[in-house]
């Protein structure tokens, strides 16, 4: 395994899935979709009809509901596959028959198609697959009754932590994370040290839904130190979700692993957490500033910006701190050059303004918007406040300017809001949704005649970015009444 710190090794299927979930956040461990069922291979035609009425989301018309009554396997499984990525429930009842279908990769797609729909009306009939004799059939309606969310079938997930297949483990476990009931978690905690790492991490992952630090913070701790760098990730991630500072302790020790996600999620723990008790805090985070690993330097960055990491540190861990996030100002890495200048402006306001003002002009947009991001806390003072309004410029980054509109909005100076509506007629429906947010922050009742023009001019765009942050404006500042009226009079293209 490659681990960030210098190991080096193959991942399996299960470690690529979860480290893209670490990195993330975007939490999913089983595919939300799936490739096509293997078999005789789709005739052009119907595979490009099938793909266009998935594209264009059409399951009223018939079509799809003839495909799932073809002749042929291989067109029922793709047509399965497609109906439950459209998740209309009104489909359900037309692929409940095909639980039984004849074929098995068409069961298969069925099972999966109404876990991705979710409608409660198919919980019976899954249930009862879970004693197909297909373990993939029965693995595919663990997943899908866990979509569903209903808690009814908590008992009937939780007996699958016992099975002999880690596979079927690992499915229930995730299963009880979607499912988040506070009743399984004495079961989670009689499997939270299965001999297959796979299904550890899954195990204390279904555990994070469950807030209940008494129990849960000391479990997780006993696999900080665990031999498989995932488990200790999400043992970290478990504890800082239960969001108690009986746990601070336990992961300020695991700040020294060796393995760089084990640490991001660490930091992101105690963030979490946010124990303004913890005198350790700043110095520990501090440290990781010099870290050889730039996701482990950002992350500790971004914490230091946060209250918590000072409000128990004395003068002299306060202050060395602070010397190094200076020093990392000039970091190799952008981001950490970024979050390095937006922690001081945070934690020490206007005072540091001139230290942090190269990071402004930063060759990295990133490290500048990031900057730029400290000045929200602060009072609209006349130097950065013309920051803010030359970074409006047509021409420049589309980051930049929407962050500089967003913080305009935010801290309100004198005459911005006239700036902002002639951000209104702009050609970029991204910078326009932008400055139509900011001048509802500013409560300017006066932008309503703007905002309504560029809400005519925007209406029929294809994109819906511009149009619906318009409204949204429209809505905060002239009322409902006048956002729906405008809504309803200029209608969007695909309403037309």
């Amino acid at each position: 395994m490659q681990g960030p710190r210098g190991q080096r090794g193959v991942f399996t299927r299960a470690r690529r899935v979860a480290l893209r979930a670490l990195g993330s956040g975007a939490l999913i461990f089983l595919a939300l979709s799936r490739p096509p069922a293997a078999g005789a291979e789709l005739p052009p035609t119907i595979a490009q009809q099938i793909a266009i009425a998935e594209d264009e989301r059409r399951w009223s018309d018939g079509e799809l509901q003839r495909f799932l009554l073809d002749s042929r396997p291989e067109v029922r499984a793709r047509a399965a596959l497609a109906v439950g990525r459209l998740q209309d429930s009104t489909s359900v009842p037309a692929l409940l028959p095909l639980l039984d279908d004849a074929s098995l990769p068409v069961r298969h797609e069925a099972v999966f198609a109404l876990g991705q729909i979710g409608h409660r009306s198919a919980v019976d009939p899954l249930v009862r697959k879970l004693s197909d004799l297909d373990r993939e059939t029965v693995e595919r309606a663990i997943e899908a009754l866990g979509k569903l969310g209903d808690k009814r079938i908590t008992p009937q997930v939780v007996r699958f932590l016992a099975n002999p297949l880690p596979a079927m483990r690992g499915a229930a476990a995730v299963a009880l994370w979607r499912l988040a009931d506070s009743t399984a978690l004495e079961d989670l905690a009689d499997h939270h040290a299965d001999p297959d790492p796979t299904v550890r991490w899954r195990v204390l992952y279904a555990m994070e839904k469950v807030v209940a630090p008494q129990r849960v913070v000391l479990l997780a701790a006993t696999h900080l130190q665990d031999p498989d760098w995932v488990v200790r990730a999400y043992a970290a991630r478990t504890m800082g979700r239960q969001k108690s500072p009986r746990a601070t302790a336990y992961l300020l020790q695991r700040l020294d692993d060796p393995v760089a996600p084990v640490v991001v999620n660490t930091i992101r723990a105690l963030q979490l957490i946010a124990d303004t008790t913890c005198m350790r805090c700043a110095t520990e985070l501090a440290h990781m500033l010099a870290d050889p690993h730039p996701y482990v330097r950002v992350t500790a960055a971004t914490a230091l910006g946060e209250r918590f990491a000072f409000a128990a540190a004395d003068s002299i861990h306060r202050q060395t701190a602070f010397d190094s996030l200076t020093a990392h100002l000039h970091d190799p890495d952008a981001a950490t050059r970024g979050a390095c200048a937006r922690a001081l402006l945070r934690r020490r306001g206007a005072d540091v303004y001139a230290q942090v003002m190269p990071v402004l002009s930063d060759s990295s947009v990133y490290a500048r918007v990031a900057a730029l991001d400290g000045l929200r806390d602060l009072p609209p003072r006349g130097e950065w406040v013309s920051v803010l309004r030359a970074r409006l410029t047509p021409g420049g980054h589309m980051l930049e300017r929407t962050t500089a509109a967003d913080l305009l909005g935010a801290i309100h100076p004198k005459g911005a809001a006239q700036e902002l509506r002639a951000g209104l007629r702009d050609t970029s429906m991204l910078y326009v949704a932008a400055v139509a947010g900011a001048l509802a922050d500013m409560k300017d009742s006066s932008s309503v005649k703007s905002l309504a023009a560029a809400y005519v001019t925007r209406a029929r765009d294809a994109e819906p970015d511009a149009r619906i942050a318009l409204r949204d404006a429209l809505r905060e500042l002239g009322g409902k009444a006048l956002a729906d009226s405008l809504e309803k009079s200029h209608p969007a293209r695909d309403a037309g």
